[in-house]
């Protein structure tokens, strides 16, 4: 467990800087600012979650082609290509449901 949060830290700090380049320019603020910071986190999430979504499903892949007609392992791969599948579609929801957030509010408090 420790592995995988020094991981996410470590690819957070990686990342955050790529997310926000426009802080180091003192720009003045307003909702464009707003609404790019959240097309680069929504990208960067999508990028990461495909990423992860693609190498769990070839994993749960290879459980099922090494399986060898056990029963319990092809449920366990089963359950872990359905459960990556289900992620990837939950985070795509939510990239959608931001996304629909920023244009909504864009749409209101204009451009």
């Amino acid at each position: 467990m420790k592995k995988i949060y020094y991981f996410a830290t470590g690819l957070i700090a990686v990342e955050l800087p790529f997310l926000l380049p426009e802080t180091a320019f003192a720009a003045s603020s307003g909702i464009a600012q707003v609404e790019n910071f959240f097309k680069n986190v929504s990208g960067t999430l999508a990028s990461f979650v495909g990423s992860v979504g693609v190498i769990i499903l070839i994993i749960g892949g290879y459980m099922y082609m090494t399986a060898s007609g056990s029963p319990e392992k092809l449920d366990k791969a089963k359950n872990t290509m359905k459960w990556a599948a289900f992620g990837m579609v939950i985070v795509i929801g939510a990239i959608a449901l931001a996304n629909i957030i920023v244009s909504i509010s864009k749409q209101s408090f204009g451009s």
